[in-house]
């Protein structure tokens, strides 16, 4: 990992200035804009009161899932602005649709780079593994699912 990003609690990253100009990050606004617009694409009332429940990647652990596509948005811990992703897929043994947070700096990476690779959908497996500096922390990351 590079020096300019720092850890603030275990899996989330610091925002540094040159992460807001990849294309995929989004700002408070459009997270607000984001919220609106799906409210008012509801079909029925059940859609217009939903909850927008999200899952942790962390609890996806050895599961393969195929990812549609992620953005990347800001947020604060301990007063610190830092950069978290929110990712569209599914998991592919049961075909539960996932609206799925991390905010693990490999796989914010690798999130990154699909989306400048254009290579929606793909499908991943989901792992953690120690970390090369603190065997006691656990690191997540996607390996394909042919992998494991």
């Amino acid at each position: 990992m590079s020096k300019e990003v720092e850890i603030v609690q275990d899996d989330v990253v610091e925002l540094q200035p040159w992460m807001e100009i990849l294309p995929m990050v989004k700002s408070s606004d459009d997270q607000a804009a984001d919220m609106v617009a799906s409210i008012l694409e509801a079909a029925d009332l059940e859609g217009i009161l939903a909850l927008s429940e999200t899952i942790g990647l962390r609890e996806l652990v050895g599961k393969t899932l195929t990812l549609r596509g992620a953005s990347l948005r800001i947020g604060e811990v301990d007063r610190k602005q830092t950069i978290y992703a929110t990712i569209n897929g599914f998991n592919d043994d049961t075909g539960e649709d996932l609206v799925i947070t991390t905010g693990a700096a490999k796989v914010l990476a690798q999130l990154a780079k699909f989306q400048m690779l254009n290579l929606w959908p793909v499908r991943v497996r989901v792992i953690s593994i120690a970390s090369k500096t603190d065997p006691l922390r656990k690191t997540l990351q996607f390996v394909s699912p042919e992998s494991f």
